[in-house]
């Protein structure tokens, strides 16, 4: 499978998140990171639509520091964690499921983030009743250490990706560990993303720019036309000023390329209009000249 990266802004119980998903040399990456930027829910704990109770603290650490926790899952582990669960993904099959839910591509999949907690109430819900994961999960899930272990085990999360079957569901957990200390390539994964959602950032103030460019032109080729057909007579002039009627391109760019090229055409025609509105009061002041000159 090619190396990619891919980021998107996720909520999980009221508390928004930024999930970095990336594939270097047959080895899945999986980063989430509190997104600090954004509004959080009021409320120490939330219940989530599949049933979990859950309290996603916006920082773990109590400090407002970078609070993350990441994952490293070589393509073997993945097989047999597919593998345990009766339902077998090859490595690739598998990130293309996990990055069509981070991107909400298909409804048949889709993540979670579950505390360790969550999954001891998933222990506990499972006796006498098929609980919170009814595919089966024993195998992927019994070997997670308990909320009772505490130190580094109890601020672990669980990226869960769920595949919806027929009459079925299949869960597929990814535990990955909080972040103590960042290492150079986390720092290096969030400065790429922070650089693309820059990028993209200013692309979209180019495009609006230019947006409000074309229309401030429109504008004043509405009133340049408004303006040159108050002084033709339209029996003696229509030939010169046939492009007058031509209609302007009213819709609206979807790229800077579009904008940039409408924005062209349209000082190509406002340059035109000038030039006639200026010979026209040549031939008016000439006009009046020669009037003058005659009354006298």
């Amino acid at each position: 499978m090619e190396d990619t990266e891919v980021a998107s802004r996720v909520e999980f119980h009221g508390v928004a998140y930024v999930v970095t998903v990336s594939v270097r040399d047959q080895q899945l990456h999986v980063q989430v990171e509190v997104d600090d930027h954004a509004p959080q829910a009021a409320g120490p704990s939330t219940v989530s639509p599949r049933g979990t109770t859950s309290s996603q603290p916006a920082a773990a650490n109590g400090n407002t520091e970078m609070t993350c926790w990441t994952g490293s899952f070589p393509s073997a582990y993945i097989e047999e964690l597919t593998r345990k669960t009766g339902n077998f993904k090859r490595f690739s099959i598998f990130v293309n499921m996990l990055l069509s839910a981070l991107s909400h591509r298909s409804d048949a999949v889709f993540i979670d983030l579950l505390t360790t907690s969550d999954l001891e109430l998933y222990r506990k819900r499972k006796i006498g009743s098929k609980g919170l994961f009814p595919s089966k999960p024993q195998d992927v899930f019994d070997n997670f250490p308990s909320a009772a272990a505490g130190g580094a085990a109890s601020n672990k999360r669980y990226l869960i990706l769920t595949y919806a079957v027929e009459f079925d569901r299949v869960h597929y957990p990814l535990p990955l560990a909080l972040v103590q200390t960042p290492s150079p390539e986390i720092l290096q994964r969030t400065i790429r993303r922070l650089r693309q959602e820059l990028v993209a950032s200013n692309r979209d103030s180019k495009v609006l720019q230019l947006h409000d460019e074309v229309e401030a032109l429109k504008e004043e080729n509405r009133c340049l036309k408004s303006t040159l057909k108050q002084h033709f007579e339209p029996s003696s002039a229509s030939e010169n000023v046939n492009f007058l009627n031509q209609p302007i391109n009213q819709d609206g760019a979807e790229s800077p390329i579009d904008l940039q090229r409408e924005l062209k055409a349209t000082l190509t025609e406002n340059k035109e209009l000038i030039a006639i509105y200026q010979q026209l009061r040549e031939e008016s002041s000439a006009e009046i000249g020669r009037l003058k000159a005659e009354i006298k």
